[in-house]
């Protein structure tokens, strides 16, 4: 057990740093600072670039760092790192077998629909990449409305100060919850279009990864913890959000919260109404919840203390505007 234990940790860091389908392999990194840089020369501020400081500058906005916070960062990056594979089995659904089997009872032996397999492919990889917005934008507007949800997801947003290892600060039962989400829409998802067009409807993915969605996240997603005010330009604004829509998203600003739940696309928070668009300039923005100071950002109390107030919480939800004010 010790063996395979060794060798699926070996395997997900090799994946992790060197896999083409990781959006966080040296790579993929690599590709999301030249984007930063090129979104940097379009800025108005481009002009004073004159150092990398000011690079640093400009992606800092201007905000103070939080050390302790960045450390907490630090933590939750390394328990992903080496504990992802096993938050993975966590999930009680498994999109493989979950298609599988709905194909397996409702499936027919010729496809409903005759496409040549290319185009079952783009649909495939359309679909499934609009199901997994789907899903992500579902979970985070669930943990945001639901008060046992929202103390495992307030981990994240106890950030007081965005890095681009933000993204990993995310307590494993909030991890979990969203894998089953992910998984139960993808399932349904594939079943339906293998009943259509055949199981030659499979998404053009790199190394397992959905090539919209990783792309998605090189250009975008990676830089959406930094504080770089990027809006994706003309009607690309329209559908894409940016680093600018999360900044907003983490603002402890009451006008702000419970807004922009997505990932990478604007179509769900504007169909629900929790859309809020970025103002030309970087307001002010302040990060953090009430009561969080620098002791509270250790690893053992941030995994803990959702689970200790657990069944006060049911008893007494607390009402968001106390739970999410300035720092």
């Amino acid at each position: 057990m010790i063996e395979q234990f060794l060798a699926m940790e070996r395997d997900q860091l090799i994946g992790f740093f060197l896999s083409p389908g990781s959006r966080f392999s040296i790579a993929a990194l690599l590709i999301s600072l030249v984007a930063a840089l090129f979104y940097l020369r379009k800025a108005p501020q481009a002009q004073s670039l004159s150092s990398l400081s000011d690079m640093r500058a400009l992606l800092s906005g201007g905000i103070p760092r939080h050390e302790a916070s960045h450390r907490l960062d630090i933590a939750y990056f390394m328990i992903s790192l080496f504990l992802a594979a096993l938050f993975l089995s966590g999930a009680v659904l498994s999109y493989d077998w979950l298609a599988h089997t709905l194909y397996g009872e409702f499936g027919r032996l010729a496809p409903l629909v005759s496409a040549p397999p290319w185009l079952a492919m783009i649909i495939a990889t359309l679909v499934l990449a609009l199901v997994f917005e789907w899903s992500y934008w579902l979970d985070h507007m669930l943990c945001h409305k639901l008060p046992w949800l929202w103390r495992f997801h307030s981990i994240h947003h106890s950030a007081e100060s965005l890095s681009l290892l933000t993204v990993f600060r995310v307590h494993p039962v909030d991890t979990i919850v969203y894998y089953n989400i992910l998984a139960f829409f993808s399932g349904l998802a594939t079943a339906g279009l293998w009943m259509l067009f055949g199981k030659e409807a499979l998404p053009f993915s790199l190394y397992g990864t959905n090539i919209i969605v990783l792309i998605g996240g090189i250009l975008l997603g990676n830089l959406h913890h930094s504080h770089l005010w990027l809006k994706p330009p003309g009607l690309l604004g329209r559908v894409l959000l940016g680093p600018a829509h999360h900044q907003i998203h983490h603002s402890s600003d009451p006008e702000h919260h419970d807004r922009n739940f997505g990932n990478m696309l604007s179509v769900f928070d504007r169909a629900f109404g929790t859309y809020h668009e970025p103002p030309a300039e970087r307001p002010a923005l302040r990060f953090g919840l009430a009561g969080e100071h620098r002791e509270n950002h250790k690893l053992l109390p941030s995994l803990m203390r959702p689970f200790l107030a657990f069944l006060p919480v049911l008893k007494n939800p607390p009402l968001k505007s106390d739970a999410r004010e300035a720092t």
